[in-house]
C-alpha cells in the first residue's frame, strides 16, 4: 500500500506529463483549472492511476477534488479502503 505522499507524488508526475509542466510547477493547493487541466485530461490521468494501482476509480469521483492535495487524499483513501476490504475477505 503506497503512502499518501507517494500517491500525491505519482499524481503530480502524471499531471505534469499531461500538461507539459515540471512537477515543481504544481502546488499541492493549486486548482487544477489554474493550469488548464480539463476533465478529458483528468480522465486520462485517472486511467493511469487505475492502471498503476489496479483499481477502478471513476473520474466523476475525482472531479470534486480540484487540487493535488485533495485528489491525492481522496485516492489514497480509496486505495486504503480497498486494501482493508480485501484484507477482510481473506
Amino acid at each position: 500500500m503506497p503512502t499518501a505522499q507517494e500517491v500525491q507524488a505519482t499524481i503530480a508526475v502524471y499531471i505534469a506529463e499531461a500538461m507539459y509542466m515540471d512537477v515543481d510547477e504544481i502546488g499541492e493547493d493549486d486548482l487544477f483549472s489554474s493550469f488548464g487541466l480539463e476533465s478529458a485530461t483528468l480522465a486520462k490521468i485517472v486511467a493511469r492511476i487505475n492502471s498503476r494501482y489496479s483499481r477502478e476509480i471513476e473520474v466523476r469521483e475525482v472531479i470534486p477534488h480540484q487540487t493535488l492535495k485533495e485528489a491525492a487524499a481522496f485516492i489514497h483513501e480509496k486505495l486504503d479502503a480497498t486494501a482493508v476490504a480485501s484484507g477482510a475477505r481473506q
